[in-house]
Protein backbone atom coordinates (compact mmCIF):
# COMPACT_ATOMS: atom_id res chain seq x y z
CA UNK A 1 0.00 0.00 0.00
CA UNK A 2 0.98 3.64 -0.90
CA UNK A 3 2.69 5.73 2.28
CA UNK A 4 -0.09 8.52 1.03
CA UNK A 5 -3.46 5.74 0.48
CA UNK A 6 -4.61 6.47 4.19
CA UNK A 7 -4.31 10.27 3.68
CA UNK A 8 -6.14 10.19 0.17
CA UNK A 9 -8.76 8.46 2.77
CA UNK A 10 -8.59 10.82 5.13
CA UNK A 11 -9.48 13.77 2.68
CA UNK A 12 -12.34 11.77 1.00
CA UNK A 13 -13.85 11.32 4.10
CA UNK A 14 -13.21 15.22 5.25
CA UNK A 15 -14.75 16.07 1.80
CA UNK A 16 -17.92 14.35 2.71
CA UNK A 17 -18.55 15.79 5.89
CA UNK A 18 -17.93 19.03 4.85
CA UNK A 19 -20.89 18.44 1.93
CA UNK A 20 -22.59 16.36 5.11
CA UNK A 21 -22.41 19.02 7.30
CA UNK A 22 -23.34 22.09 4.96
CA UNK A 23 -26.42 20.24 4.42
CA UNK A 24 -27.39 20.34 8.16
CA UNK A 25 -26.39 23.53 8.96
CA UNK A 26 -29.22 24.57 5.99
CA UNK A 27 -31.45 22.16 7.37
CA UNK A 28 -30.94 23.55 11.47
CA UNK A 29 -32.01 26.94 10.17
CA UNK A 30 -34.97 25.89 7.44
CA UNK A 31 -36.31 23.77 10.15
CA UNK A 32 -36.22 25.96 12.81
CA UNK A 33 -37.34 28.94 10.21
CA UNK A 34 -40.70 27.16 9.80
CA UNK A 35 -40.83 27.73 6.54
CA UNK A 36 -43.52 25.71 5.36
CA UNK A 37 -43.51 22.21 4.99
CA UNK A 38 -39.84 21.75 5.14
CA UNK A 39 -38.84 18.05 5.90
CA UNK A 40 -35.39 16.50 5.90
CA UNK A 41 -34.91 13.71 2.76
CA UNK A 42 -34.07 11.34 5.67
CA UNK A 43 -37.11 12.04 7.97
CA UNK A 44 -38.73 8.76 7.78
CA UNK A 45 -40.28 7.59 10.50
CA UNK A 46 -40.22 7.19 14.43
CA UNK A 47 -36.47 5.90 14.61
CA UNK A 48 -35.01 7.76 11.76
CA UNK A 49 -35.49 11.45 11.75
CA UNK A 50 -33.61 14.34 11.05
CA UNK A 51 -36.27 17.01 11.52
CA UNK A 52 -36.16 15.83 15.52
CA UNK A 53 -32.50 15.64 15.95
CA UNK A 54 -30.98 18.71 13.80
CA UNK A 55 -34.02 21.10 16.17
CA UNK A 56 -33.85 19.86 19.31
CA UNK A 57 -32.02 21.25 21.86
CA UNK A 58 -28.76 19.14 21.41
CA UNK A 59 -27.99 20.38 17.95
CA UNK A 60 -26.50 23.64 19.36
CA UNK A 61 -24.08 24.76 21.60
CA UNK A 62 -23.11 28.26 22.48
CA UNK A 63 -26.36 29.13 20.33
CA UNK A 64 -24.59 28.11 17.42
CA UNK A 65 -25.87 24.34 15.43
CA UNK A 66 -23.38 21.95 16.04
CA UNK A 67 -22.91 21.31 12.23
CA UNK A 68 -21.35 24.46 11.75
CA UNK A 69 -18.56 23.24 14.33
CA UNK A 70 -18.27 20.05 12.31
CA UNK A 71 -18.25 22.40 8.89
CA UNK A 72 -15.62 24.64 10.22
CA UNK A 73 -13.35 21.44 11.43
CA UNK A 74 -13.86 19.36 8.29
CA UNK A 75 -13.12 21.96 6.66
CA UNK A 76 -9.77 22.80 8.37
CA UNK A 77 -8.87 19.27 8.17
CA UNK A 78 -9.18 19.16 4.42
CA UNK A 79 -6.38 21.81 4.48
CA UNK A 80 -4.05 20.16 6.91
CA UNK A 81 -4.43 16.74 5.28
CA UNK A 82 -3.61 18.21 1.76
CA UNK A 83 -0.39 19.73 3.36
CA UNK A 84 0.37 16.32 5.10
CA UNK A 85 0.00 14.77 2.01
CA UNK A 86 2.35 17.40 -0.24
CA UNK A 87 4.82 18.49 2.44
CA UNK A 88 6.86 15.80 3.56
CA UNK A 89 8.67 18.53 6.15
CA UNK A 90 5.81 18.92 7.95
CA UNK A 91 3.86 15.30 7.73
CA UNK A 92 4.88 14.05 11.54
CA UNK A 93 3.27 17.59 12.96
CA UNK A 94 0.02 17.56 10.57
CA UNK A 95 -0.41 14.02 11.67
CA UNK A 96 -0.45 14.26 14.92
CA UNK A 97 -3.06 17.15 14.35
CA UNK A 98 -4.98 15.47 12.66
CA UNK A 99 -4.99 12.34 14.90
CA UNK A 100 -5.62 14.57 18.04
CA UNK A 101 -8.72 16.52 16.32
CA UNK A 102 -9.98 13.52 15.05
CA UNK A 103 -9.70 11.32 17.70
CA UNK A 104 -11.56 14.62 19.77
CA UNK A 105 -14.07 14.64 17.42
CA UNK A 106 -14.84 10.24 17.42
CA UNK A 107 -15.16 11.06 21.29
CA UNK A 108 -17.67 13.90 20.58
CA UNK A 109 -19.53 11.53 17.77
CA UNK A 110 -20.00 8.69 20.75
CA UNK A 111 -21.37 11.42 22.92
CA UNK A 112 -23.94 12.27 20.24
CA UNK A 113 -24.70 9.20 19.42
CA UNK A 114 -25.41 8.29 23.06
CA UNK A 115 -27.28 11.22 22.89
CA UNK A 116 -29.33 10.25 20.19
CA UNK A 117 -30.46 6.99 20.95
CA UNK A 118 -30.94 7.57 25.18
CA UNK A 119 -32.59 11.35 25.17
CA UNK A 120 -33.87 11.63 21.66
CA UNK A 121 -34.93 7.92 21.06
CA UNK A 122 -34.16 8.88 17.20
CA UNK A 123 -31.50 9.29 14.73
CA UNK A 124 -30.24 11.51 11.94
CA UNK A 125 -28.79 9.64 8.97
CA UNK A 126 -27.14 12.58 8.31
CA UNK A 127 -25.51 13.01 11.91
CA UNK A 128 -24.73 8.65 11.52
CA UNK A 129 -22.49 9.62 8.10
CA UNK A 130 -20.79 12.40 10.44
CA UNK A 131 -20.02 10.00 13.29
CA UNK A 132 -18.48 7.64 10.49
CA UNK A 133 -16.13 9.74 8.76
CA UNK A 134 -15.33 10.58 11.96
CA UNK A 135 -14.29 7.47 12.79
CA UNK A 136 -12.71 6.91 9.32
CA UNK A 137 -10.59 10.16 9.64
CA UNK A 138 -9.50 8.94 13.06
CA UNK A 139 -8.37 4.99 11.87
CA UNK A 140 -6.82 6.60 8.73
CA UNK A 141 -4.94 9.05 10.51
CA UNK A 142 -3.74 6.34 13.20
CA UNK A 143 -2.91 4.05 9.54
CA UNK A 144 -0.85 7.42 7.95
CA UNK A 145 1.31 7.67 11.66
Amino acid sequence: MNAKTPLKFNLIFHVIAVLVAGYLIQHHFMALSGQGDFHSICSINDKLDCDVVNSSTYSVFLGVPLSTFAFAYHLLSVIITIIAMSDMYSKRETLLLLIGTSGFSTIISMFLLYISIQELKTACIFCMSLYVANLFTFIASLAAW
